[in-house]
């Protein structure tokens, strides 16, 4: 069986395999019904919630996340799924560490199984130091063994990916989250780019925007990245699930390799 399907352990969390589900934040009077659904899609899988910029806590928006929580993260964790709350944070934002201590609090007293903090989409360029804050002043709970870090790829990206994964690094957050990196294929893991981001950070790497199940597959093999993810609203997620559950099944002695 492909490493791909095996368990992972992140800390206090225990997964069935490396697949994680990225569902982007909806509103509606289908969305709880939607997100119960989706607890049975990929059993132990993990589902990451982009609830978007950091919570205030107030207005429709923020009304809205808190009735989906509740009614999505039991069924979830009776389906032995993971949940991760995805914050986005404007790190050129004067109030960026009062807004992520409130959204941390946020996710910890809605019972989410993690956090992950994205500062992949930067409106301006921002000293490391920003982001260094950020890292070393976490909430009681979650603290940095539920703690993943989102990243943009792009070499044109605002927040330097060196500098960023080596404060991933030092803090030891449980998981990077890399975006928008070259199209996956099988010559990624052996050139010279993807070596120096693994060097820089030897940790647990989430390789996002797999929709090709053999490419997800030979980036976990290659020891390259240590999950992949792939968002619920890509039109080829339908065909992605199928697969991915056909080879879930599949008879195979059980494995649970270390990283």
């Amino acid at each position: 069986m492909p490493k791909l399907f095996t368990g992972l352990n992140l800390g206090p969390l225990e997964f069935r395999h490396r697949v994680m589900m990225d569902l982007p934040f909806r509103a509606g009077p289908n969305a709880a019904a939607d997100l119960r659904r989706l607890s049975r899609t990929l059993v132990g899988s993990v589902v990451i919630h982009d609830l978007g910029p950091s919570i205030e806590g107030i207005g429709q928006v923020g009304a809205a996340r808190t009735a989906l929580a509740g009614p999505s993260l039991k069924p979830a964790h009776g389906h032995r799924q993971r949940s991760i709350a995805r914050i986005r944070v404007d790190l050129s934002d004067p109030r960026a560490g009062i807004r992520w201590k409130h959204s941390a609090t946020w996710v910890r007293d809605r019972g989410y199984d993690g956090v992950e903090l994205d500062v992949s989409q930067a409106k301006a360029a921002v000293a490391a130091d920003t982001l260094e804050e950020l890292l070393g002043d976490i909430p009681d709970v979650p603290d940095r063994t539920r703690l993943g870090l989102r990243l943009s790829g792009r070499r044109s990206a605002e927040v330097s990916l060196p500098e960023a994964l080596a404060l991933a690094r030092d803090y030891e957050v449980a998981y990077v989250h890399l975006t928008e990196l070259p199209s996956w294929t099988t010559g990624w893991p052996s050139c010279r780019r993807a070596a120096e981001i693994r060097k820089a950070f030897p940790g647990v790497i989430v390789a996002a925007g797999c929709n090709r199940v053999a490419a997800a597959v030979h980036l976990v093999e290659d020891r390259w990245a240590d999950a992949v993810s792939f968002s619920l609203g890509d039109p080829r997620a339908p065909d992605l699930l199928s697969e991915f559950n056909r080879r879930l099944k599949a008879p195979g002695p059980p494995r649970n390799d270390p990283l």
